[in-house]
């Protein structure tokens, strides 16, 4: 069994799974919009070089996320 960390926790190349998604802000509704769900996988790509902003790879769609709200997205690392 796999521990459940947030995603911003993840490093740079590491898949991962959606467990759950925090729904602050429409934050969960806005990304089940995309196809981002508990279930799908994700892989952080790329850090800002400033800090607090990464790329994430979703099946459907590369996007860019801030540390703050990743916070609230939960993944079991594989």
């Amino acid at each position: 069994m796999c521990k459940e960390i947030s995603l911003c926790e993840l490093n740079i190349g590491q898949q991962a799974v959606i467990c759950c998604v925090g729904n602050e802000n429409g934050l969960s509704e806005g990304l089940s919009r995309l196809g981002i769900a508990p279930g799908a996988s994700v892989q952080p790509l790329f850090a800002s070089p400033l800090g607090g902003l990464r790329a994430y790879l979703f099946p459907s769609v590369m996007l860019a996320l801030r540390d703050e709200d990743t916070k609230r997205i939960m993944v079991s690392a594989k």
